[in-house]
């Protein structure tokens, strides 16, 4: 989900560089990965929290768009990309995966 930033563990995330340019992103807090549920290659898939198994559902590009802003791509959805669901700018929305709109 997303937060407004209080500095917890839960909002702090490590980022392994992986081959081919891609990362896993590991939660502080709980210890566990970032992971599209069900490995689904559809638009509104959620992103979890889930444990370590590595497949592509579990491994994110990072690409610069401009200034400071980025998207992060799975890798096994196609050029799909994170993306907080009904364009909310509340606290709690989730994050899923869905078609690039720039």
């Amino acid at each position: 989900i997303q937060y407004d930033w209080h500095g917890g563990n839960n909002q702090k995330f490590y980022l392994k560089k992986l081959d081919h340019g891609y990362y896993s992103i590991q939660c502080k807090n709980s210890g566990l990965y970032w992971d599209i549920e069900g490995a689904s290659t559809k638009n509104s898939a959620k992103l979890l929290q889930f444990p370590w198994h590595g497949v592509g559902n579990q491994q994110f590009v990072i690409t610069h768009v401009k200034n400071s802003k980025y998207k992060i791509q799975p890798r096994h959805a196609g050029g799909k990309v994170l993306d907080v669901e009904g364009a909310s700018m509340d606290n709690s929305a989730k994050l899923i995966q869905y078609d690039w709109h720039g």
